[in-house]
């Protein structure tokens, strides 16, 4: 630990707020913190929800306007991280999704690393601008992808930066999840019959209408109640979906959760449909909350995390026929559900935050 005391890192992110990307700024840059690391964080955007102890003088708000143009507001990032750049001095820069990649090469720092929260390459071709600009950037030493799918589709897309993409696993704050976890349920109803959870933006990426109709198809839904937690632009058509299957009285959308720990701990397992994804936070955050997790198995993510048959289960994307069959097998075999939920603490040990911050130690070491 003495080692980094005196080594400052910046660690740059959109906003302080409950999503992927802004959970890991905080885990990833508390433990360096913990490890000696000299941590500050420029924040894009001045929304803060996550409950925190860093600081004041550690988080620099670039644009403190919460409503400016989208010119305005990167253009004022791109001055202000390079006038906080030059008072800080650090000596890594760490970018925490693509496009805090790309801000991080306005600090000019000798060491950057950015990671790409996301495959940039399967969105727009503007996301594959910014991204070639961060892999061309010298000063840009690694861009880390969450999973090995991620990094493998990285390299596929960009095979001349292949030296420059590594993984390493996104993590959590295992004890803070379990604690915020014994928070009591608001709606009674939910006790009234077993539920199952899931949880994501209502959008197409998330797929849950194929969870609600094999649901509604399924035996599960005489056994088990759902519960949705999270907000998005499906919402109403998801919500006249239920009304037409005439299941209102059986899947719930329980809208945005500050804390959905509880709904998931209580749950009898965790399910999810994403068509796609880099990561899947919320999978890790079911497994370490001990609820065995049903997934289709997308690139990328959900099958890093997943042991078919040990924690949990995988079927295919967005086919109702292998989601049906797997959830009418659960209903007939309940003991099961308790069985593998037993196995998914343990199942994610690798993913603690205590050898995800080795990697990242590592890597620093590496590149100074």
């Amino acid at each position: 630990m003495d080692k980094n005391k005196n080594i400052k890192i910046l660690v740059v992110v959109g906003s302080f707020k409950i999503g992927g990307a802004e959970k890991m700024a905080i885990v990833i840059g508390e433990e360096l913190s913990k490890r000696g690391f000299f941590v500050h964080y420029a924040i894009q955007k001045p929304i803060f929800q996550i409950p925190h102890n860093i600081e004041n003088k550690r988080i620099h708000v670039l644009n403190k306007k919460k409503e400016s143009s989208k010119y305005y507001h990167h253009l004022n990032n791109i001055i202000q991280i390079k006038k906080l750049a030059k008072s800080y001095d650090p000596d890594v820069v760490i970018g925490l999704t693509y496009f805090s990649s790309f801000l991080s090469c306005f600090t000019f720092c000798k060491n950057i690393i950015g990671t790409f929260d996301v495959n940039p390459y399967s969105l727009g071709k503007k996301r594959h601008r910014i991204a070639d600009f961060v892999c061309n950037w010298s000063n840009v030493k690694r861009v880390v992808g969450p999973s090995i799918g991620t990094v493998n589709e990285l390299k596929k897309a960009r095979p001349q930066f292949d030296n420059k993409f590594i993984t390493i696993y996104n993590s959590i704050d295992f004890n803070r999840v379990e604690e915020l976890s014994k928070s009591e349920i608001k709606e009674s109803y939910l006790y009234k019959k077993p539920f199952i959870s899931a949880m994501g933006r209502l959008s197409n990426q998330k797929n849950f209408t194929l969870l609600i109709r094999s649901y509604a198809t399924s035996d599960l839904k005489e056994h088990f109640n759902l519960a949705i937690i999270g907000d998005g632009p499906q919402k109403s058509e998801l919500l006249e979906l239920i009304k037409k299957l005439g299941l209102e009285d059986k899947i719930f959308l329980l809208g945005f959760k500050s804390n959905p720990y509880p709904y998931i701990k209580q749950s009898e397992f965790f399910i999810n449909t994403s068509n796609y994804e880099s990561f899947c936070v919320v999978i890790l955050e079911a497994l370490a909350l001990g609820k065995m997790v049903v997934a289709t198995d997308c690139p990328s993510g959900p099958g890093e995390l997943i042991q078919d048959g040990l924690n949990g289960y995988l079927t295919e994307v967005d086919n109702i026929s292998s989601l049906v069959n797997k959830l009418d097998f659960l209903s007939k075999n309940k003991k099961t559900i308790q069985k593998k939920s037993l196995i998914a603490k343990e199942s994610v040990n690798k993913f603690k935050i205590s050898s995800i911050g080795n990697e990242w130690e590592n890597l620093i070491g590496e590149i100074l």
